[in-house]
């Protein structure tokens, strides 16, 4: 009988830690989903003048960096976040845009190149901000915490991202949302919703010991 048991004890076991680790990814990412969801404003900017009239201009619009090629070109996932910036910057959601990125070779002068992809678009140089120590999602909403404290950032990123960023500036004090721009290849976009499914746990531990 004692045998049995020891038997039956192991598929336990191993069912209740895959039960733990499944748990421990699946409920930071509902949260993290859930608590930011009403701060993202579609690619259209629908919901966006509204927001500006009830809570007053952002005090800049943060765009995260993402791919840029060797030949100087954004990839389309970076083109389409500053596409979203720009178009909201005219709407007149702020008078600031911050390029926030890892403006180092090995990069491809990330922040450089999209510094100039906005000035090409009519943008005014003075209008723009570089953070070329972005490195990731959190050190972007650590330089934003630095120059405006307190303050009210919107941040562009795409939809599997933007909830994430979202979260890691509000655990630093900022009113931060989101404005979405749009996806790539089918690919690339399963892609990056896995590896955020990762990502979001890690980054609100992160917060969570910081505070």
């Amino acid at each position: 009988m004692k045998k049995g048991k020891r038997r039956l004890s192991a598929p336990l076991i191993a069912a209740g830690a895959t039960a733990v680790a499944l748990a421990s990814v699946a409920i930071p990412n509902a949260y993290v989903i859930g608590s930011t969801h009403s701060r993202m404003f579609p690619r259209d900017l629908k919901g966006l003048a509204l927001e500006m009239y009830e809570h007053g201009k952002f005090d800049c619009i943060m765009v995260l960096g993402a791919r840029v090629y060797q030949n100087g070109n954004c990839s389309k996932m970076l083109a389409r976040r500053l596409d979203v910036a720009i178009a909201a910057y005219h709407a007149g959601a702020s008078s600031t845009l911050v390029m926030s990125g890892s403006n180092t070779e090995d990069s491809n002068w990330e922040t450089d190149r999209m510094r100039d992809y906005a000035l090409r678009r009519g943008i005014p140089k003075e209008a723009i901000t570089c953070d070329e120590r972005g490195f990731d999602t959190y050190s972007s909403m650590e330089f934003a915490k630095r120059n405006w404290p307190g303050g009210r950032i919107l941040i562009a990123s795409q939809p599997f991202h933007l909830p994430r960023a979202i979260m890691c500036a509000r655990s630093m004090g900022l009113d931060a949302c989101g404005v979405e721009a749009g996806y790539g290849k089918l690919r690339h976009r399963v892609k990056s919703n896995a590896r955020e499914v990762l990502a979001r746990p890690k980054d609100l531990a992160k917060t969570s010991f910081k505070k």
